[in-house]
């Protein structure tokens, strides 16, 4: 089966990577051990940095994905600092 290599950052049970979470699923789970007053500034402050934010459409697809992840009650605002494409979800 063919699929894109960043696809691997959201799925990586496409590579074996089994029980292991994707970009989503991990922000949301260190966002859900933090203590509880401390979780709506985590999921305000979601900060993409580093060689993967040149993918195109990674800050908005995060935002997404995550969206679906996270409680309903908190705000979400990713942000893609560095050499990205300077998307802002």
């Amino acid at each position: 089966e063919r699929f894109s290599v960043p696809e691997i950052l959201f799925r990586p049970e496409l590579v074996g990577l089994r029980g292991r979470a994707g970009l989503p699923a991990a922000v949301a789970q260190a966002a859900a051990a933090c203590p509880p007053e401390m979780r709506a500034a985590m999921y305000r402050n979601v900060l993409l940095v580093g060689g993967c934010v040149r993918l195109p459409g990674l800050g908005r697809r995060l935002a997404a994905e995550l969206r679906a992840e996270m409680p309903a009650l908190y705000d979400l605002r990713v942000a893609v600092i560095g050499d990205g494409d300077g998307e802002d979800p």
